[in-house]
């Protein structure tokens, strides 16, 4: 039995959450498509089709087709489900050093 909690609960602190709702647009998609680009090469690496994991993952192949290619903001609960259907660790689809490139600390004027 895993001892994992079968819900996640928010864990993201109100400053972190609000630099996230503040950050640029063209931020957020190319956050967005870095993600997107490391679950697809990794899923690929596994030889599993999209269809055949997008069902071991729970979710329509529509839905996790749109979260492959960069064009649809999902939730962290299923980043967390996909990460864990393709037994990595958050930090091989979510590269800490990559993430930082793209100057996430970069906002838009209020």
């Amino acid at each position: 039995m895993s001892n994992r909690p079968s819900h996640f609960e928010p864990c993201t602190s109100e400053p972190i959450r609000d630099k996230i709702c503040l950050m640029k647009e063209s931020t957020k998609n190319k956050v967005l498509a870095l993600v997107a680009s490391k679950i697809k090469l990794t899923r690929k690496a596994t030889g599993i089709s999209q269809e055949n994991f997008a069902r071991k993952v729970g979710i329509d192949r529509a839905y996790y087709g749109r979260i492959e290619s960069g064009r649809f903001n999902f939730s962290i609960y299923k980043l967390l489900k996909i990460a864990d259907a393709l037994d990595v660790d958050l930090e091989e689809i979510c590269p800490k050093k990559e993430l930082r490139k793209l100057k996430l600390n970069e906002s838009k004027e209020i």
